[in-house]
């Protein structure tokens, strides 16, 4: 069964708003920045995706032969991101392409290790760390589709069990047959 709602092209999605394929590519996926004040490592990206594992989160994205495409509540998740920390966004139009960056390269005015603890809170309050991830290629039902689907039974069952059976009349002895 595929994932309902619709999913909308990694390129549309950057377009929409407004920041690089790249920076997309980046921020939602495993992302990675060490705080050399705190000796700790934040992963910032919001795990949307993990292309070399091949794993995509369910509701969130997918990936076709064309791509990554996003759903609405994942261009949601990342609009709100891009909102609280667009200093984030910002900085990361200026750092080499890396997986892995230290603080002060992406936040050079010191603020590293303020940002990343408000980012790590941002993280837990959106729940990033319980998104279930499976296979790209897998056919599964979120957990969201599972609950429309039991809701969905619930009422055929209740509607099932209103439909009383009507009376029915004894058939006239007219019409039995003797059978010998």
């Amino acid at each position: 069964m595929q994932d309902d709602g619709s999913y909308v092209p990694s390129h549309v999605v950057a377009r929409q708003l407004r920041i690089s394929n790249s920076v997309l590519a980046r921020i939602t996926s495993s992302f990675h920045v060490r705080c050399k004040k705190l000796d700790k490592s934040y992963n910032i990206g919001l795990c949307l995706k993990y292309e070399a594992r091949g794993l995509r989160v369910l509701g969130y994205s997918r990936k076709t032969d064309a791509g990554w495409e996003f759903s609405n509540k994942a261009v949601e998740l990342i609009a709100t991101y891009m909102e609280e920390f667009p200093h984030l966004f910002a900085a990361l139009y200026h750092v080499p392409h890396s997986s892995y960056l230290s603080d002060d390269k992406l936040f050079p005015n010191g603020s590293g290790p303020n940002e990343l603890m408000s980012i790590s809170s941002f993280m837990r309050q959106h729940k990033i760390d319980k998104l279930e991830t499976n296979p790209v290629e897998a056919d599964v039902l979120s957990k969201e589709q599972i609950q429309q689907l039991q809701t969905q039974i619930d009422m055929w069952r209740d509607d099932a069990a209103k439909e009383v059976p009507k009376d029915t009349a004894p058939a006239p002895k007219q019409s039995i047959k003797n059978v010998p």
